[in-house]
């Protein structure tokens, strides 16, 4: 079934419920209002007989005043009211009904006002001086009070399907409206294909429908973007990969075909060695990285020294460095201790100081303070910095400055930060040159994915 109708039946459901209890209720509040008010008019015109006849109780005074009390006037309808007049015995002494009625009448004072008792009666004493010379009864037939309520529930009943009609007319006015949306978002999914341009949907319901629209709007376009990401990275693969390919072909069938004599061909072989290598070093980045971003690599996290670590990259680049003639800069407050995966934390902080040293101009600056959840690490080079625009790009797959690798250094470094929920963002530094700033939690708190935590 679908939500229109589902809201349309439910809809009718609440309308049909919420009549049934409001006429149930309004019954048992319409029938004690009436007897309760029949009850205060009886007794206000018995207290009232009483006090005429306490002057003067005979037929005559009786009879004249009885028939002045045939009728009470209640919710606009005549009730017909019995009256009897007894003496301070009990003795009727005048009535203006049967025999019957009367018997019943006084059979009925002993019920009192209960739900079984046909009448609605009051007794009021007949006093004189402070003698009892006897009592007058009104009563009314409860049937005769209740036959107001059909008559009202009939009024009910009618304004009940005059706003029932109003109300279905609105109701699947609504349900239409309401459906038209949640139809379009609908349609606008099924069309949705990442190889065509994306046009966002134009829903403006200032609801949550409008809400969802605006979230499929965002997960269309990251799909696009992932699939153009995905398409840029099946390109630069083919291209990082063809590249020692073809060298190694070259030189293997330049040897095979004997183009390569002597000395040459140890060199050849020196070369399919290095690209071999080169390859190697290539497809283990693809490898690491692609575990990394589908979070099937463990973090193995345990308390680290912060110092020990920075000192063990700068150890493990010194010959780059000197091979560049750069120097390495290192200024670490002693004792600092966070929690860490170190393996992947030393690889992702090689590879930026690897960038910084293939850029520098002659020095390269690694530093770290502690806050008292985060450490701040910055490292910082005397190169040229970036071009416009290139700070946002540098951690993208693939993407390779000047004096670049493969590019996958420093997107590995991102995804490691990352997955410590840290944070890693490049600029150029006010003095010149380029400047990364790495904020690591001290705890391991919070961090998602497929991680363990172990203590020493």
């Amino acid at each position: 079934m679908k939500i229109g109708k589902k809201l349309l039946l439910s809809y009718i459901a609440i309308l049909v419920l919420s009549f049934t209890l409001s006429s149930i209720s309004f019954q048992y509040i319409f029938r004690f209002y009436t007897r309760t008010q029949t009850r205060l008019e009886i007794k206000e015109e018995g207290e009232l007989l009483a006090q005429t006849l306490s002057k003067k109780l005979d037929s005559e005074t009786i009879s004249s005043k009885i028939q002045t009390m045939q009728r009470l006037k209640l919710a606009g309808r005549l009730l017909d009211t019995y009256v009897l007049v007894l003496d301070k015995n009990d003795k009727p002494l005048y009535t203006n009904t049967d025999q019957a009625t009367r018997q019943e009448i006084l059979r009925s004072l002993r019920l009192r006002a209960t739900a079984a008792n046909p009448y609605v009666m009051e007794r009021v004493p007949i006093t004189s001086s402070d003698m009892i010379l006897g009592s007058v009864i009104v009563a009314a037939q409860s049937k005769d009070i209740d036959a107001l309520s059909p008559l009202l529930f009939r009024s009910e009943l009618l304004s009940f399907l005059i706003a029932g009609i109003i109300a279905f007319m609105l109701a699947s006015w609504f349900s239409r409206h309401l459906t038209e949306s949640i139809d379009l978002l609908r349609r606008h999914m099924r069309a949705f294909t990442v190889k065509k341009p994306y046009r966002k949907t134009s829903i403006r319901t200032g609801d949550e429908i409008e809400d969802l629209s605006h979230c499929f709007d965002d997960l269309a376009l990251r799909l696009k973007e992932y699939d153009e990401g995905q398409k840029t990275f099946m390109q630069n693969t083919s291209h990082e990969l063809k590249t020692p390919l073809m060298s190694i072909q070259g030189y293997a069938e330049a040897i095979r075909d004997g183009l390569v004599e002597g000395e040459d061909i140890e060199k050849s072989l020196n070369v399919i060695i290095e690209e071999s290598q080169r390859l190697k070093r290539t497809v283990e980045e693809f490898i690491f990285l692609s575990k990394l971003e589908t979070s099937g690599e463990f973090y193995n996290f345990k308390a680290h020294s912060l110092t020990d670590l920075v000192y063990d990259v700068a150890h493990r680049l010194q010959a780059l460095a000197d091979m560049l003639s750069v120097q390495l800069n290192i200024q670490c407050q002693p004792g600092q201790q966070l929690c860490i995966d170190r393996e992947k934390i030393f690889q992702a902080l090689t590879n930026v100081v690897d960038n910084c040293l293939r850029y520098a101009s002659g020095k390269v600056s690694l530093a770290s303070t502690s806050s008292k959840t985060h450490c701040m690490i910055t490292i910082t080079d005397d190169g040229p910095g970036f071009a416009p625009g290139e700070a946002d790009n540098i951690f993208k797959r693939f993407y390779k400055g000047t004096h670049g690798g493969s590019g996958i250094g420093l997107a590995i470094s991102r995804t490691v930060i990352e997955g410590h929920n840290g944070t890693i963002t490049a600029q150029n530094h006010s003095d010149g040159g380029a400047q990364f700033i790495i904020a690591l939690p001290l705890q391991p708190d919070g961090i998602s994915g497929k991680k363990q935590w172990q203590e020493y």
